[in-house]
């Protein structure tokens, strides 16, 4: 008998390894509180992460990159670095205003924000480059807006752009606008009214398309502001989805399934999980300062901003009070299992004013990128204003 207990226990054994190692990455691990020492710095604010691959693009107000060697790079606006390496890469579309927005494509790399020149061509807040080599770019992409581009996404045969602007190729728009995927990369007519404040994120999904921002309004409805959901073909507001009262800016969303996870400034901020079908809230903490990125790794949300505390309670609602739970330390970021809103240990422990702008998960090397203007984790000086987050093996 005890021969073959132990014959079914080492077999057991196996087949679980073998199923722990068939399961993605970030179903495997936590994310380290400590930032790897391989990241480059930067010399100003980093608004905007997004990868391919192990490419990771950067963009935002900076002139130079610093690799951990100490090796100095002059790149405007838009550089890449490898995730594993930290090797600063060539690309270099040297971007002559901030850049907010990064949508790397198999056709190239999307660049959106506040310039006028992309590699000393007129471009008017839009531009597309290569995604390898030295950020080449496109001939055929002249595409503008008459303000700044925060948004980027794809969807439906169509680009999806959102920010702070009156028109685009020309014609009115209300700081969301759509472009076809293809050439002659034609202005669509697909225009929601958001207006009385820009648009932050567009989010395209088989439902629709999210709306995430400041805006007030949607069209005459006074009742659908800074987070809400529209057709994907002519931007009409889909009545049914329906959230609780946003009263500030809607930063940043990420959708999975029938859930949306947002944050949201304050004073005081707000991270939440609401029904992505009617808006219904589903937990929500609230933080002492703005909530301002998300991002989902396997079952735990990520949340970046500038507040120092974060309420455990996962009901505690739009008052700014934690009367049900107690205030948790957690500067600048801090983490939360999606399926019932507990909190998590993670506490990396910014510093800065402004905080966490932006994160973004890189499934293949397992690894979390945050990016703002946090030049110190923990204590202790690291690359400025971008860190990396690998998974705990």
């Amino acid at each position: 008998m005890g021969s073959d207990v132990s014959f079914r226990g080492f077999f057991a054994a196996i087949i679980a390894a073998v199923m722990l190692a068939a399961l993605p990455a970030s179903a495997q691990a936590a994310v380290s509180s400590t930032p790897s020492a391989t990241s480059p710095g930067f010399d100003n604010t980093v608004w905007a992460v997004a990868h391919w691959g192990n490419t990771v693009y950067v963009g935002g107000e900076f002139n130079q990159v610093t690799d951990w060697h100490g090796a100095t790079f002059v790149r405007h606006g838009a550089a890449a670095f490898d995730a594993v390496s930290g090797e600063v890469l060539p690309w270099d579309p040297n971007v002559d205003g901030p850049v907010y927005a990064l949508r790397p494509t198999s056709k190239g790399v999307y660049v959106g924000g506040a310039f006028g020149t992309v590699r000393g061509q007129t471009r008017h807040n839009l531009a597309r480059v290569s995604l390898k080599g030295a950020g080449t770019l496109s001939a055929s992409f002249k595409r503008g807006t008459n303000g700044r581009v925060r948004t980027i996404d794809l969807g439906h045969g169509r680009i999806y752009l959102g920010g702070n602007f009156s028109k685009a190729v020309g014609k009115k728009r209300w700081n969301s606008a759509a472009l076809s995927s293809t050439a002659p990369y034609k202005l669509t007519s697909w225009a929601p009214k958001t207006v009385n404040g820009g648009v932050d994120e567009v989010h395209s999904t088989k439902r629709g398309i999210y709306i995430a921002g400041r805006f007030r309004k949607v069209g005459n409805n006074s009742q659908r502001h800074r987070l809400t959901l529209v057709t994907k073909d002519k931007g009409k507001l889909v009545t049914g989805f329906k959230p609780f009262d946003l009263n500030y800016e809607v930063f940043d969303i990420v959708v999975r399934d029938n859930r949306i996870y947002a944050a949201e400034a304050g004073p005081g901020g707000h991270v939440f999980a609401m029904n992505a079908t009617t808006g219904h809230t589903v937990w929500s903490h609230w933080t002492d300062g703005d909530s301002q990125a998300v991002e989902l790794v396997g079952n735990t949300l990520y949340v970046g901003g500038h507040f120092n505390r974060i309420c455990s309670d996962r009901n505690s609602g739009r008052t700014g009070n934690c009367h049900q739970g107690t205030w948790l330390d957690r500067k600048r970021a801090a983490a939360i299992g999606i399926n019932n809103g507990t909190m998590k240990g993670w506490n990396p422990s910014g510093n800065s004013v402004w905080g966490v702008r932006v994160l973004d998960y890189l499934p293949k090397s397992g690894t979390l990128a945050a990016g703002g203007h946090v030049t110190s984790w923990g204590g202790n000086p690291t690359p400025a204003r971008l860190a990396l987050f690998d998974a705990n093996s």
